[in-house]
Formats: structure tokens, sequence, C-alpha cells
């Protein structure tokens, strides 16, 4: 099309010129075709039948005109496809590319969805193959879920495959193009706070392809500061926020965010504490208090195994009394070890089923012990952590055994590695050795015995979040079920529906006016 208007030479001549330039190179190259037999499409005598076709699928409702939004180069003043989009721009012109929403006709494919599925099992093609169309058609069974907004009649409706998490869910995201913010481009009855920043970042995203909001690396997003949505399952008041990590045009255009068990979650979760702190921060007058100030919880509901989980929570609890008992003496300790990366993960994944303790100097250590021996611990034996460390195993009648060392110089610590602030864990909260040592520690420990349970803990230390099914913790009574059950059962508790979603799109078929045959209809 550009090149007929830069040349001024009619596309029809370019096409039967580029045809026979195509046929050339190819018996060029010795391809072995049967040349007496071709069609080109762009020949009347053949799109006449696909035109047919179109008139067919029109006549009984498998074709439906509808906008939807395209690359528009505004130089080429036309549509391209996404891999003519380079870093943003149009592969031929180097203009930055925007989003348009443009009218075009589409074939209703996803009405056939499912048998498109079920039809994959009767063709002879690679199970890879399979696999990758399954995909491609993207069936989610899950939940609608409808969150209120505070103080208004709104509401927010979300799909999700994993409503057994919903208590969990300690946030909500809109997709930039969720119909409760296009109000927001032109007015603010939603009395947002922060509404210039909220349209800046609207501005900023609008352009963006798919593809990349998909890919980004980096997740970006804006509270929605004065709105606040309440968690159906257990009242909770949570932050709303917008993210272009989120598509307008998939489920709802809104989700329910489950940090603990969602790795996109988790990562945005993240992000948006970092720069909330720094906000706190920056402002003396913010109330922790506030539910817009608050950092994001990341609350684990799902444990992977009930056991695992037991073990540890009892471990947990003798946690608990030794810092209860701790404080009447002015002791302090941080935790150390395996049960120092779930406080960081913050997430039961594997059975704790031993305290790993430091305290900071000899005088605290004795303290320590002494305290130990009272609440019912005895000495087991010494251990030898390292020419210069030998650290003491206490035990209970629960046989729950606590290590206690001191300082680790010998293994880089420093007195900032003693932070004051304390860290979370299912409710319990402790002092911590800096996530710096621990990861230096875990390291010296993976090297140097490599157990699994040390594999574990680093890649749980490093961000990995669980997200498979498992055993309700944390979820009120739905408690000690199931996921597979409890995602019906909570479903209903909340008064949502069960649904399926599909990844599979309408088929755009006129995305350029010189590609295939020239549509049916005229418009009038």
């Amino acid at each position: 099309e550009n090149y007929a208007i830069k040349t001024g030479i009619h596309p029809k001549k370019t096409t039967e010129k580029n045809i026979k330039n195509y046929l050339k190179q190819m018996k060029m190259l010795g391809l072995s075709y049967d040349y007496d037999h071709i069609v080109k499409t762009s020949d009347p005598s053949y799109y006449k039948w696909t035109q047919w076709l179109f008139g067919k699928f029109f006549e009984n409702g498998l074709v439906e005109r509808k906008t939807d939004k395209i690359n528009w180069c505004p130089s080429c003043q036309t549509g391209i496809a996404n891999e003519q989009v380079v870093d943003g721009r149009c592969e031929r012109c180097k203009t930055k590319i925007q989003q348009k929403e443009v009218k075009g006709w589409f074939f209703k494919i996803t009405k056939f969805a499912d048998d498109l599925i079920k039809d994959l099992d009767k063709v002879d093609w690679p199970e890879a193959t399979k696999k990758n169309q399954r995909n491609w058609i993207g069936k989610s069974v899950g939940s609608k879920i409808k969150f209120k907004i505070q103080n208004s009649k709104l509401e927010v409706e979300v799909f999700t495959t994993r409503p057994d998490t919903l208590f969990g869910a300690t946030y909500l995201v809109l997709a930039p193009e969720h119909e409760i913010l296009k109000q927001v481009r032109t007015d603010n009855l939603l009395g947002i706070r922060n509404i210039d920043e909220v349209k800046a970042y609207l501005e900023q995203t609008k352009n963006k392809t798919e593809m990349e909001r998909l890919e980004s690396k980096e997740k970006t997003g804006v509270k929605l500061e004065g709105l606040v949505a309440i968690n159906p399952a257990n009242g909770e008041e949570i932050p709303i926020f917008v993210a272009d990590y989120v598509l307008g045009d998939y489920g709802t255009g809104a989700i329910m965010a489950v940090p603990a068990h969602d790795e996109r979650d988790y990562e945005f979760a993240t992000q948006m504490n970092a720069e909330q702190t720094q906000k706190n921060a920056d402002t003396a007058t913010r109330s922790q208090r506030d539910v817009e100030n608050k950092l994001i919880e990341i609350r684990q509901v799902i444990a992977p195994n009930i056991d695992d989980y037991n073990i540890t929570k009892k471990v947990l609890d003798i946690l608990e009394k030794i810092k209860k008992e701790a404080n009447k003496e002015n002791i302090k300790f941080w935790v150390l070890g395996g049960l120092a990366c779930a406080f960081y993960a913050k997430t039961i994944y594997r059975a704790h089923d031993d305290l790993d303790l430091i305290v900071k100097n000899k005088k605290q250590y004795r303290k320590f012990i002494a305290l130990l021996e009272r609440i019912g611990f005895e000495k087991i034996k010494e251990k030898k952590v390292s020419d210069k460390s030998i650290n003491t195993i206490y035990r209970n009648k629960n046989n729950i055994e606590i290590d206690i060392g001191l300082y680790l110089k010998e293994f880089g610590m420093i007195d900032e590695d003693f932070e004051e602030d304390e860290k979370e864990l299912n409710r319990v909260k402790s002092l911590v050795v800096s996530k710096k040592f621990v990861k230096n520690f875990k390291k010296y420990q993976l090297e140097n015995r490599g157990k699994n349970k040390d594999r574990i803990d680093w890649d749980y230390l490093n961000g990995k979040v669980f997200t498979g099914n498992g055993i309700l913790i944390n979820s009120g009574q739905f408690n000690g079920m199931n996921s597979e059950e409890a995602k019906k059962a909570i479903t209903e508790f909340v008064g949502g529906e069960m649904t399926t979603n599909y990844r599979l799109r309408d088929w755009s078929i006129s995305r350029q006016r010189y590609w295939g045959c020239p549509c049916l209809f005229a418009r009038r």
C-alpha cells in the first residue's frame, strides 16, 4: 500500500510482478512443485469463493463487525503485525507505534473453543504441537467474584482460576482499559486523590503492545488513592491498583492479587511495597495504620503439605513463647537458618523442625541458655560450625531442637546484620538476621553440605512462590480443605459463580486493505 503511494504503481501490478519473481526464485532453488497448478488469492476467480464463504458465515451469525486494538503506524497510516514492531517502532519507517481502536470484521472462532480442544485428539500431530494449540486456546475454569468498593455502589468483578486463595487476596489490580477507569480520563467522580498520577500512568501505558505488557520484566503500576475494596471472604479492606500486567480483554479486566501464591502478584507487591516504604519515610505524617499507607501483606493460605505446616507451626509457637520470656529479661536474639528463609519468603514451604538462633555477645548467650533451661530445654550436645564457632544444641520434651550460636564474624557477619525491624511469618513476629547474611550463609551451606532442604531454602529465599494446590490454612471455616474442594465452596460462600474463560480471541480478517480478498460488504 505504501509502496503504491510512493511510486504511483497500482498494487495489482506490483503483486503480479512479485509473484513472477517469487516463482523464478523458487525454480532456481530447484523446489519441486507442480507449477501448472497455481492459485493466486488476489485473482477474482479465486477470491469470489472466499467471498461466498464469508457470506455464508455472515448469514449464519459467525461473522461480526466490531472494534479492536491494533498496532497502528501514524506515518504509514496502516495497521501492522506484531512481528513488524521492533522496539516499539514500525519496522519500515521507525515511527513509534500506537495502539489504536479500529473497526473490523471478525470470525466468531471463540464459539468453537471447546470443539477445537476436543478435536485435537483426532488429528495425527506431534503431542508438543497439540499442547501448543491447547495453550493457544487457553481454556481456564474458575470463578467470577465481586468486590465492593468502600463508600460506593460500585463493584469490581474479577475472574480467578484460584478462588481457593481468596482469603490471601490482599489487593486488587485493574487493567488500564477497565470500565471504572474510563471516566478518569474525563472526570474524577470516583474521588481518586492522586488523579494526575493515575492519568499520567494511563497515558504512558496506552501505546504499549500486549506483548510488551506481558513480557516486561519490571512490573509498573499506581495505587488508586482514595479507593478501597472489601475482600468478600473476610471483610478486610484492601487497596486497588492500576497496572498494565493485567489485560483489559482477558477475563473481566481485573484480578484479585494473591502475592503469596502467584509469581506476578508477588513481583508486583514487592515493587509496590518498596515504593510505599520510601513514601512513608519521606512523609512523616503518614500513618502505617491507614489502609492506603500499609504495605501489601503477603499472606500464605495454601500449605503444600499439611504435616510440614503443622510441624513448622509448633516451632513458631515455641519461638513466640521464647520471645515472650526473652522480652521480660531484655534478651535479644535473631532467627537464622532455614526458618529465616521462610520468614523472608513469608511462606511455610517445607517442614522446619528446629530453630537456629543467634545472639550478639557472650553475656546475652549465657542469659539465653539459662532461659532455655528454665522453660524446659536440656543441653544435648555441642556442634562445630567452623574453626572458630561452636554452637550448643538444646531439646525439649517434644523433641524440638534449638541451635544457639554467637556472632558469626568469620562468615562476614557485621553489626548491621542484626536488623531491628521484626519480620512476620504466619502471624508470628521475630527479629531475623539480614537477608544479605542469610543468603551468604545459605550459599555456604549449599557449597559445603548440599542438602536438598538447602536447595529448597535457596529457591524460596530468591523469590520462588508456591503456586500449586494444597491444603487451606488461614482461611477461616475452610481450613483443612483441599484446594479443589475449596474452589467451589468458597465461590458459593461469597456469592460468586463458576465459569470458563478462554485466551483465544475472535479472528480479525480485515487488517490491511490490500492483503487477501476484498471485503464482501461496502459501507454506505
